[in-house]
């Protein structure tokens, strides 16, 4: 995915850019998407169980908090 494609739709959504936990206002964009695995009560992996939903990762470059963001409601892909 590409990051000025990303920041462009983050920009247009209205995101505010600051961190929520040190206030500072410097981000790592993944080129790449990511998806969180599903896990049961006891921590068992559930692969092929359910839909993943994609995300754009983005991560403070100060405290390394890490926002999730989904590609297809900032209209940067479409849904299957």
């Amino acid at each position: 995915m590409e990051v000025s494609k990303v920041v462009a739709a983050l920009n247009t959504k209205g995101i505010r850019s600051i961190c929520p936990f040190c206030g500072t206002n410097d981000w790592n964009v993944s080129e790449h998407l990511c998806a969180a695995v599903r896990i049961d009560e006891k921590g068992n992996t559930l692969l092929g169980t359910g839909p993943l939903i994609p995300m754009i990762q983005l991560v403070c470059k100060h405290c390394g908090y890490v926002a999730h963001f989904n590609p297809i409601l900032l209209g940067l892909m479409q849904s299957n």
